[in-house]
Formats: structure tokens, sequence, C-alpha cells
């Protein structure tokens, strides 16, 4: 208190060191760094990041830029040229066009398993002689007991048939799309790289001679530089629809100018400090923290709200100019450091989460709030001398005093109870949002493109490469990953072992007696018993055993400098929580069974994110509430008061969760990690309802048949809480304006926050108190 009585007298100190702190912060600005990808919302100790980036580290990082040429008549014979003409651009390691599966078609023999393997030879006995064989499979052409029947050994070669691809490009089915696959020499989250990548590669294709070749790029580079570009649209928008919402609330709920500017000043000068300490503190923004400055100017305004109305109350009674400042500021001021406590502490409590979605957001949060409360502590005793005595302008105050409404009274009671109903169906209609694909807002010609790439490759285009600690896991582990159990979930295990078999030369010696044996047949003969084209079997006879200089180079580099990486498809596109959640298991599973091994997998991260959210989101709940009950306790030295606030965080929460339902908006992995931020800022009419409650519990009641003692103070603050409220949904609100869906949802989310708690502190538990109230005094 003797701070602020010294601020009274020493009216320019401060002001000037907070406008100090605020421009070292805007100068900082420009050095925070900006994570768009969703592990960057994970620890970089978690297990997942942490194998994710040692592996792609290995295999130069994961992912294509994809060049989609076409819709013409034979892209194919387009592919050539341009990859000679993007040959010498620096970012690129390599490019292919033609199928991996194509390039090996002829060593479909030394790709079997060895399993595979011993029945092709138990199958080639069948067809191309009369003896019977040995089941034990030590000598193909020795006789036995176990005769093979024919149609089932022609079937085996039927399905080794159709196992081998034929298609030597990526065609679409209409022929008129081919796709090249470009492998940059970084990873797609160095998003400079990016754009400079993709801006040499269209220079490079357009130099091509001749007719003007139809194509796009796609892939995850060129997405994470949409999502750079729509993340920086969406803040410059965002940030201007915020700041003129204010401005026109401000102005006309205040009903002054220079109360408005007054207020927008304070909350411009706090947002330059929470950057600067952003930047010392956290040093990045993520996907969830870039838009904090938006949120944080409407709720900051609220403090600069209640601090000019309660100043332009007390002028208003006949107070002078300096006994109204030193009131105003010392009276509102405990208030509002009782909410900035609240809120801020709520804040910090997400810092000790491991999940950086929680943890950032907490730091900025918190240290934003407590900027903003310093800030207009700092500049009000000098600010409030340039406030009107007199409101200005008939329009404005004439708006001012709409504020004020406040139709709720004890007889609305039994209306009320129409709600529950409501509420119950609104709670049960909630969901939880799981597919990752929804949170972004592509176009429906980006949408085209992925699902036409997606067709075009038949499988996932990056698939999780595991790193194996020798050999022998690395066999082991792929035999694992193609048993049964998993064949639903992985559609392909790819690895050194597989593609380059250690039994080659074993191998080799049975093909040539089987070589001996079609020999003696008539190309007629052979393509009549195993249903294939004589020049295909002899190409798969004749194949001699190979070493990696003939692995695709696409296959090869993937495979590490020890060859123990392995790399696994799946089966079902990793976009919904169904999909991400069966193929984690499989992967949790396997480094279990595995010890050692690592895995870079979006598969893993995903589904960490997930549980943090899941799990994380519990605890640092449970926290907040007990980290509120703390501060609530000491602030008002009464346990029941600090209980009744606690109580109105609980049921505001059962309150926002009832309306997402009831308008049918999604809980999402972004928005439910602001929820107790949502709670903590929404907690303040609370607090300040209380407060008046308790400055005027010795006051008279005007109508006290229509309102109690809870009701009145909730009647008498209603002004400034309405125009916060409405500045706090101006911040939030902008995001609904934003391209990215997932910023739309933390917009509605924030929304429906500041609506449940209004309802709850504001309505229902001052009724509720009022009705105890009374029932005390009849008895």
């Amino acid at each position: 208190m003797s701070i602020l009585k010294w601020n009274l007298k020493n009216i320019y100190v401060m002001p000037i060191i907070a406008i100090i702190l605020s421009v070292w912060g805007a100068i900082q600005a420009p050095k925070l760094k900006v994570n768009m990808d969703l592990s960057g919302l994970l620890s970089d100790k978690n297990p997942a990041v942490v194998e994710m980036n040692h592996v792609s580290e290995i295999v130069g990082g994961g992912g294509y830029l994809i060049a989609l040429i076409g819709p013409i008549a034979s892209p194919e014979k387009k592919l050539p040229k341009i990859v000679e003409a993007i040959k010498n651009v620096p970012q690129i390691r390599y490019s292919y066009f033609e199928r991996e599966t194509y390039l090996l078609r002829d060593k479909a023999l030394f790709l079997l398993s060895k399993r595979e393997f011993r029945e092709l030879n138990e199958h080639a006995q069948v067809l191309f002689s009369d003896e019977k064989i040995d089941t034990t499979g030590l000598d193909l052409f020795d006789e036995g007991d176990n005769t093979e029947d024919v149609a089932e050994a022609k079937k085996i070669f039927s399905e080794l048939k159709t196992s081998v691809p034929q298609e030597q490009y990526f065609l679409s089915s209409d022929k008129l799309y081919a796709m090249l696959l470009i492998k940059p020499s970084f990873g797609s989250t160095d998003l400079d790289a990016s754009a400079l990548l993709v801006k040499n590669v269209n220079e490079a294709i357009t130099k091509i001679s001749g007719p003007k070749i139809p194509y796009q790029l796609s892939g995850r580079y060129v997405e994470k530089i949409q999502d750079k570009e729509q993340f920086d649209r969406d803040i410059a928008k965002t940030s201007i629809i915020s700041t003129v919402l204010l401005i026109i609330v401000l102005f006309f709920g205040l009903g002054s100018m220079r109360a408005g500017w007054f207020t927008i000043a304070g909350v411009f000068i706090a947002m330059g400090q929470t950057v600067g300490l952003a930047y010392f503190f956290v040093g990045r923004i993520n996907i969830l923290t870039g838009f904090l400055l938006a949120i944080l100017s409407g709720l900051g305004s609220e403090y600069g709200i209640h601090l000019v109305r309660r100043y332009l109350k007390d002028r208003h009674t006949g107070k002078g100019q300096l006994e109204a400042i030193e009131s105003s500021y010392l009276t509102t001021g405990r208030s509002l450091f009782s909410a900035a406590i609240t809120s801020a502490s709520a804040f910090f409590i997400l810092s000790i989460s491991d999940f950086k979605g929680f943890s950032e957001l907490g730091i900025i949060a918190g240290f934003g709030v407590v900027c903003i409360y310093f800030t207009f502590m700092c500049i009000f005793p000098l600010g409030a001398r340039l406030l009107p005595y007199k409101k200005e302008g008939h329009i404005q105050e004439k708006f001012s005093r709409f504020f004020y409404t406040y139709p709720f009274k004890l007889n609305y009671t039994y209306w009320y109870l129409i709600l529950i109903p409501v509420f119950t169906y609104g709670i049960y209609q909630a969901y939880f949002e799981y597919d990752f694909e929804r949170l972004h807002n592509f176009s429906k010609k980006t949408q085209e493109l992925n699902k036409l790439t997606d067709d075009l490759y038949g499988r996932a285009i990056t698939p999780s490469a595991i790193l194996t600690r020798d050999t022998e896991q690395a066999q082991s582990l792929e035999s694992w990953l193609k048993n049964d159990d998993n064949r639903d979930i992985v559609q392909l295990v790819i690895s050194y072992q597989s593609l380059v078999p250690e039994d080659m030369q074993t191998r080799q010696k049975r093909i040539m007696k089987i070589k001996n044996k079609v020999n003696s047949l008539s190309p007629k003969e052979i393509e009549d018993k195993t249903g294939l084209k004589y020049d295909q079997v002899q190409r798969w006879l004749t194949t001699l055993p190979y070493g990696e200089e003939l692995i695709p180079l696409s296959l090869a580099e993937n495979f590490g400098p020890d060859k123990n990486i392995m790399l696994v498809f799946p089966k079902e596109r990793q976009g919904t929580f169904e999909n991400i959640n069966r193929y984690a298991n499989v992967l949790l599973k396997a480094k279990k069974l595995f010890p050692g091994m690592e895995v870079g997998s979006d598969t893993l991260v995903f589904s960490s994110i997930l549980n943090h959210i899941i799990e994380d989101g519990k605890v640092v709940l449970v926290l907040f509430l007990i980290g509120a009950f703390l501060v609530f306790w000491p602030d008002f030295k009464n346990i029941r008061y600090a209980l009744i606030l606690e109580g109105q965080l609980v049921v505001g929460c059962a309150f926002l969760v009832a309306f997402m339902g009831l308008i049918d908006e999604p809980f999402t992995i972004l928005n439910v990690a602001i929820i107790p931020a949502v709670l903590a800022a929404g907690i303040d009419m609370g607090v300040h309802q209380i407060h008046d409650e308790i400055e005027n519990k010795r006051s008279p009641i005007k109508a006290p048949k229509k309102r109690g003692r809870a009701l009145s103070a909730a009647q008498r603050i209603s002004g400034p809480i309405h125009l916060g409220m409405l500045t706090s949904v101006c911040g939030f609100g902008a995001l609904l304006f934003a391209e990215a869906k997932m910023l739309n949802g933390i917009g509605w989310i924030s929304i429906l926050g500041q609506l449940s708690m209004y309802l709850v502190c504001m309505v229902l538990f001052p009724t509720i108190k009022d009705y105890i109230y009374s029932f005390r005094e009849e008895k």
C-alpha cells in the first residue's frame, strides 16, 4: 500500500518505467521464433520428440516436396525434363519418379521372406516336376509324402504376380497426372529453407523450354509454408479486428474518448512488456501462444475499465479530482490485485506441465496478466488527471448507461429451472474432435491434391522410421510387424535385410535348380502352368545376387550407415484418433518387446500430444482449482468466500461444457488447453462481486424483495463487468475471423467461457446466496 501511495505523489516515475519496459519488449518482438509444428507443443525431452529428431537426423528429415504434373496427356514423358531442370537446386538431395517396386521387379525371388521362398520352392516342384517333395524343404526335388495340389500352386504364383506391381510411374487412374517426389536436404520445420526450395523449384520448372508444363507443388513442405502464411494473416487480421472493436466498445462504453484512449494505451504498453518477457522466458511462440496478445488485449481492458468507472463514479458523488483518484486507485486497485493474482496464478500453474501447449501458454499469459496490472497501476494516477469530469457526448453517455442494465431478480428463479434439462442435454452432446486434419482449414484445392497424391502413392508418403540396435533385432522386429496380428494395421515393412537378404547365395542355388526344370518346358507350357508371362519368369530366374548398389536411392539412404533402420508404412491414414491410436499401440508394443529401438514417427508425436491433453489436462485442472483456492482464502481471509469462488469455477466449467455441446462446437487439442485460462479470466467477476458485497455489507438494500445483498452487489458492478466482458469477447471473438479452424475453436470456447462464468458469478450464485440470506433473516 505504501508503494501505491508513493506513486500517487510521484505520478511521472512509474509511467516512464512502464513505457521504457514496453519499448524494450517491442524491440524483442522480431527475435521471437515461430514454431508451427505440432511437435513444438511437446517438450524437447519428450521421448517421441527425442527419438524422432534422432532418427530424422540419420535419414535426413521426413517427407517430400511433391510435384504433380498434369492434367496433360502422357505426363510421365515430362518427368525426365523436370528432373534435369531441378538437379542443380542446392536444397535437393535427390528426386525420383519411378516406383521402387518397379525398379526391383526382377528381384522378386530374392525379396521374398525365407518362409515364402521355401513355399515357392515346394510349389515350383508341383508345377515343374512330377516328383514328390520333402516338406522340410532341405532339398527342392527330393521325394516325400507331402504332395502339393496343383491348384494351390497356381494360386501361389498368381499371388506372386499381383505382389509385384508392374506400373513404372506414379500415375493417376485417368493417366492425366504423374508424380515426382523431391527429397529436400532439410526438415519441413525449417520454413525459410522450405520457402527458398519452393521458389527455386518453381523457377527451374518455368525455365524448361517448349510448351508450358502444367504442374502443382504439394506435400508437407508446401503445407508448412501455407500454415505459416495463414498464421501471419490470422495474427494481423485478429489483431486489427480486436483493436478496432476495443476502441469502439471503450469509446461508447466508458462514455469518453479520453477514457477509451487511456485504456487502449495501457493495454498496448502492457502488451509490449509481455512480448519482451515472452522472448526472455520462452524465446518463441507456438501455434497456441501466437494469438495470446489479441486475447490478453481484451482481458487487459477490464483493468482500465474498473479503474475509470470507479473514478467517474466517485467524481459524480461529489469528490474532488485528487480524492477520487486516491479512492478509486486504492480501493479498486485492491480488488484488481486479487483478480490479477488469481488469473496469473492460474496461468502460471500451467507452466509446470511437460506439455508446452500448456506450459508456454501459462508463462506468457501469466506474465501478460502481471504486466497488465502493473501497467495500469503505474499509469492511473497520471492518466486519471486527463480524464474528464463530465462524460463527453450525448450519444456516448446514453450508450454507456446501457451497460448498467441488469435485469436479474429473485422472482426469476423459477425460469432458471427450465435451463437444467437444456444444460444437461448440452453436456450430453459435448464431444472431443480427435481428427487432426480437421483442425486445418485447407482449401478445397489442397484437399483434392492431398487425396490425389495419396491415391498415386498407394501408401503413406511419410512412413515411420525405426532404428534398431543391430541386424538381429531388425530381423526379429520385421518378422513381428509382419505377423497376422498386425496385418490390418501395418501395410508394408521395408528393411535392408529384406531387400538384400543374407541367404542370396543359397537362394541362387535353389533358383538354378528351378531354372533347369523350367528350361525343359516350352514358353507356352510355362505360361499355362504359372499364369505368368514367359519373359517375366525368365527375368526372375536369371537375376543374379546383388548388393546395396542396386537398391533405389530413395530406399537405400533411409537404412542408415549401419543398415539397422527399417521403414514401416501404416495401412490407414494417420488423421483420426482411432487410426493414430491403433498404429501407436503397435509401435509402443514393439518398443516394449524390442528394448533399445527408437521410433521416428509423427504418429507417436500425435499420440503423445493426445495423452498429454488427457492426462496432464486433468492434473492441471486439479492444480488450478487448488491454486485458486490457496489464493482466494488468504485474499478474503474467509474460507466461506474461498469455497464460493471455488464452486463458481467448478460450475462454470460444467456450464462451458454444456454450451459447447449446445452449439455443436467440439473440444480440440488446442482449445481444451486454455480452459483453465478461460475460467481464470471469468472468475474475476466473482471476485469483484464478493468485494463489492463486503464493501457495502452495511449499506441499506433498495428493493430487498427484488434483489438481496448479493444480487444488489452484482447490479452495482454490472457496468464495468458488462463492459469488461464485452472487451474480452472482442479479443476472443476476433479469432472467429481467423482462417484456421483450430483458432475458431479457441475463440468459441473463450467466448462461451466468459458467458458461462457470467451466468455463474453474476446470476446463479448471487441468487442462491440471496435466498440463503433471506432464509437466515426470517429465522
